[in-house]
Formats: C-alpha cells, structure tokens, sequence
C-alpha cells in the first residue's frame, strides 16, 4: 500500500461490505467540513467518495470479507485529498473501456471512475491500480498543518527615511559654455550706460538776521529842554 508523505486528518479501515459504508463516508465529510475544506451543502463530494470505496470493496477486494479498504485525507497544499487503497490484485486503468462510446455504454463498470475524474482535479493510481489518489483544488487556500493554525505575523514597524547629504549641482560644460557665450552676446549689443553726474546742491543760506529796532532818544530830548528851562 502506498503512503503519503503528509500525515492524514482522517484515517480509518473499513470492512468490504457495501451495507456497512454510509458510516465511513459521513465521517469523511465530517471531517472535511470541521476544516473547512468543503461547504455546509455539499452533494458532489459524498457522491465521489462513495464511488471510490464501492470500487474498492467491489472490483479490489471482491467482497471479500477478510479484506479490508484503508482510507486516508490530507490536506495538500491546494485544497484536500481522498486515497482509497484495497487489498486486491490492481488493474489497469487504461484498459476500463469509456462509458461514453458505445461499446462502453454495454459494458459494466467504468461509470465510478468517470465521474470520480469528472469533479476531482488530480487523480492518480498507484501500487499496481491498488491505490487511488484523488485530489480536490480549493480556491484560495494554502495548507496548513494538521491541528495547528499558523500565528499571525506582528506588523513591521515603519522604517525611518534616510536622510540624504544634499549634493551641489555643477553645471556642465556645455551649459557653462553656452551661458557665457550668452553674457558676451548680451554686452556686445547693449548699450553703454551713461552715468549720471549727481545734481550740485544749491548753497544754504543763512536766515537774515533781524534787525533790533532802535531806542527812542526822547530822554535826551525832554534833558535838552529841560536844560533851556535852566537857561531862561
């Protein structure tokens, strides 16, 4: 029997009696749903894991009841997967005739595989056609290990912008070139700039000075008369 390399979230060995399958597959999808591999509702998958054990027990162990089918789940890295492994002899899957043509349409068997490559993404025989593995795709999934949940990741600090030592910029020689072809251009044809000579400035003159008004000699006069009067 082949094994996978991930350990199984569901294992168990069932008997090889049809009557005695239900219970098998509902523990399968029980299984499925707890990890949320699968919806709520869901009519396509119990319908593809029933066709697997029925091969198994039908067509690999030919009800024989000393025989055993081992069923397994994983979870791989894009969704979920079913391997089924009885304890006959195998087959060849190329040689099952497609049920589609009509020479298969008369024959038995054939119709669980079909339907089990039709909804399964990825299907495999292993050990000789003793051992299927039939893979399911999950949008948007990725695997996780059984039982643990990854921690989620600590946010990542900000990180401080680098400051940058400001570079001078140097003009090239052309630019430099061209810049002072311009500045002879420009003084050749402009003209020459006349200074102007500062206006002379008017002389200050000084403020007249004001004249006293002159003292009234009328005391020396009343004197003189005075000095008649002495005369006469």
């Amino acid at each position: 029997m082949s094994k996978s390399s991930s350990k199984p979230f569901y294992s168990a060995d069932a008997p090889s009696d049809l009557a005695l399958k239900d219970p098998y597959i509902d523990g399968m999808m029980e299984a499925l749903r707890v990890r949320g591999l699968i919806a709520e509702i869901d009519v396509r998958t119990p319908l593809i894991l029933e066709e697997a054990i029925t091969n198994a027990i039908r067509h690999g162990n030919r009800h024989d009841a000393r025989k055993r089918v081992h069923i397994e789940l994983h979870e791989t890295k894009r969704g979920w997967a079913a391997l089924m492994a009885d304890e006959g002899d195998g087959f060849d899957p190329g040689a099952v005739p497609d049920p589609r043509t009509p020479e298969g349409m008369l024959r038995e068997g054939g119709r669980g595989l079909l339907i089990i490559k039709s909804f399964m993404d990825k299907v495999e025989f292993r050990d000789g056609g003793a051992t299927i593995w039939c893979e399911k795709f999950v949008p948007g999934r990725a695997a996780r290990k059984p039982g643990k949940a990854k921690a989620p990741k600590k946010p990542k600090k900000p990180k401080k912008p680098k400051k940058r030592a400001g570079k001078k910029l140097v003009p090239s020689s052309k630019s430099s070139a061209k810049k002072k072809a311009r500045k002879k251009a420009g003084k050749a044809g402009a003209k020459p700039k006349v200074k102007k000579k500062p206006a002379k400035s008017s002389p200050k003159r000084k403020p007249a000075k004001k004249k006293r008004p002159a003292k009234k000699g009328g005391g020396a006069r009343r004197g003189g008369s005075a000095g008649g009067g002495g005369r006469r």
